[in-house]
């Protein structure tokens, strides 16, 4: 009887399992598993772009199917983020057709099938395939580099006549043509196919492949790839602080570097302490945001009569926030007006439709440029055209010697030597051939000018006797875009490049660099009381987009530094060309701003004091 009782119980037990797991008695498992669909991936057709597959439902889990989904990546992992994914739609009862184009020839995909039921998930064994390479007739190269913090560029060389060809690219390693991935493509109509991303990642690997298509078919090349820069907090220099009146004063900003991207704001922050910070301006202290760009003049205005302040310009970025130089002034007493350390001169007429080389001689201004001479008197105030060599021509180097101008006119391969006489207004040709090549810079200096050409040799003119004598070697860089002597010195200097000849020893030696680190055309030399200024023509960086801005240096012999005075002001308030098209030493302080002519007066150039760090 026992037994019997004992077999009973078991029979309803196992009969409310059979209940609870919806399986046929019998099955071998009460496990859900018994419940999971299967399925398996088979081989169809393989090409090298296009494959064809099918999925074999081999059990459905006795439940109906609800959904089923193919994946396939080049990451044998199948990682979420690098595989793609297809829904896939019964071709009959038990096989799903898979069909997967655009594939990269002679590579490994990895695939998997994952078939869901009313209650459980099933994924097949994972199934690998190798597509075939290519026939060849169309080879391509790509190209992918980034520019700091500015674009990213992609190219792409195609060898073979495809119909079309282009570019994808992406963050992940297995970067494809599918709609995934941002993409150009174009009608092919040359070798080569070029693009700039400038929405990007900092601190993210990207890579581009270039593809190819003819006839139906899909070319690849290999993957290339490129680590952009980590954002960096900016770099942003402050002008110095002029025109201080009771109540206002006028700075600036330039950014220095272009790791200052994806900026949030910038401007200028004053308060009564040396370290004034946003964070911190103190009891007299504020602070103005300007236009987001690389150079921009701003006036501070609200200011406290007869107080100390401290100001600097400020960024920030993705990065944080950074500062430049700060500056010390003190505003006037109520109702005094602030000096005037630039004066605007004279502003070019309509008829003057180009901007060229400044240079001053006999009490007046010349312009030269490349179809005609412009003199501005000063006394009289009126321009005059004045007789130009026949020809469009460009004078790289123009030397003030007495009444006459002695300029320099490139021709192909060389230049050659003409003087102006002033007071006759008359051309005269001295030289058919003044250097080997380009001449660059130049100045005058005891009855000699010395200049440069492209290259590392300094010769010297002799204007008594029209003679050239070979005075040296620059052996630390070539080329010069400014030249100047004081005191028995002469100081040459090439982009941020500075050196100095002293004629007593006859030996070159290295200064320190010029404060604007990266790029220099040709400035603005002007002298003022023996004291040598350059003006314009600098580049705050490499991929600077201004044509120069109004910056002006002078150097100190004594100190062998480079100090920077009060910029230029701008009046029509965007950016301005602020370079000359040639070398010339303008005495006086005089210079070319857009389309007027300033003059800087250093004695009016009192108002601040740079603060050491």
């Amino acid at each position: 009887m026992k037994v019997l009782f004992f077999s009973i119980c078991l029979f309803f037990v196992l009969e409310a399992c059979v209940r609870e797991s919806n399986s046929p008695l019998g099955s071998g498992s009460y496990s859900p598993q018994a419940g999971v669909p299967v399925s398996e991936i088979e081989m169809d057709t393989c090409l090298p772009n296009d494959v064809y597959l099918r999925v074999c439902l081999k059990s459905t889990g006795e439940r109906k199917i609800v959904k089923a989904l193919f994946v396939y990546s080049m990451d044998s992992l199948l990682r979420e983020e690098y595989r793609d994914t297809i829904v896939l739609t019964l071709a009959n009862d038990t096989t799903y057709g898979v069909r997967l184009f655009n594939l990269i020839p002679d590579l490994s995909y990895y695939c998997q099938a994952i078939v869901q039921n009313a209650e459980f998930t099933g994924v097949s064994p994972e199934f690998v395939f190798n597509t075939p390479s290519s026939d060849g007739s169309v080879r391509m190269l790509s190209f992918i580099s980034a520019q700091t913090y500015q674009h990213i560029f992609m190219h792409e060389y195609t060898e073979g006549e495809p119909d079309s060809v282009g570019l994808v690219w992406g963050t992940d390693p297995y970067v494809r043509l599918n709609g995934h991935y941002p993409s150009i493509c174009a009608i092919r109509s040359k070798n080569n196919l070029s693009t700039y991303l400038y929405d990007f990642e900092y601190g993210q690997t990207y890579y581009c492949r270039s593809f190819a298509k003819k006839e139906g078919k899909v070319y690849y090349s290999e993957v290339k790839s490129v680590q952009t820069k980590v954002a960096g907090v900016g770099k942003i220099s402050t002008s110095p602080v002029c025109e201080v009146s009771d109540r206002s004063a006028r700075t600036g900003y330039m950014i220095r570097e272009k790791s200052a991207t994806n900026i949030k704001r910038m401007g200028i922050c004053w308060g009564d302490s040396p370290r004034v910070r946003l964070d911190s301006l103190g009891e007299t202290g504020s602070f103005v945001t300007g236009k987001i760009t690389e150079y921009q003049q701003i006036y501070l205005h609200d200011l406290r009569p007869s107080t100390t302040y401290y100001a600097r310009a400020f960024i920030e970025n993705a990065g944080g926030i950074a500062y430049g130089e700060t500056y010390k002034f003190k505003t006037r007493p109520s109702g005094q007006l602030g000096k005037q350390p630039w004066k605007k001169i004279v502003s070019l007429p309509d008829r003057v439709v180009e901007v060229g080389t400044l240079a001053a001689c006999n009490g007046s201004l010349f312009l030269f440029g490349s179809q005609a001479l412009w003199e501005y008197n000063l006394d009289s105030g009126e321009w005059l055209r004045r007789e130009e060599i026949l020809g469009q021509v460009f004078f790289p180097l123009i030397v003030t010697a007495g009444n006459c101008f002695y300029c320099s006119q490139r021709t192909v391969g060389y230049s050659e030597l003409w003087k102006y006489d002033v007071e006759k207004h008359t051309w005269e040709k001295l030289l058919n051939v003044l250097a080997e090549d380009e001449v660059y810079s130049g100045v005058f200096y005891e009855g000699y000018i010395y200049y440069k050409s492209r290259g590392s040799a300094l010769r010297r003119f002799d204007v008594s006797d029209n003679t050239i004598i070979p005075f040296g070697y620059n052996q630390l860089f070539n080329g010069g875009q400014y030249l100047f002597i004081i005191d028995n010195v002469l100081y040459v200097g090439s982009g941020s490049n500075f050196a100095r000849f002293p004629f007593r020893s006859y030996a070159w030696d290295r200064l320190p660099d010029f404060p604007i680190e990266s790029f220099m055309w040709t400035p603005f030399v002007t002298e003022i009381d023996s004291r040598f200024y350059l003006f314009g023509g600098m580049y705050p960086y490499e991929s600077f987009d201004l044509q120069g801005v109004p910056l002006t240096f002078y150097y100190e012999p004594e100190m062998n530094k480079w100090i920077r005075v009060a910029d230029c002001p701008i009046e029509e308030g965007g950016v301005v060309d602020v370079r000359s098209d040639g070398y010339s030493v303008v005495e006086g302080g005089y210079v070319l701003c857009g389309r007027h002519i300033w003059q800087y007066f250093p004695e009016e150039d009192v108002d601040c004091e740079l603060v050491a760090e």
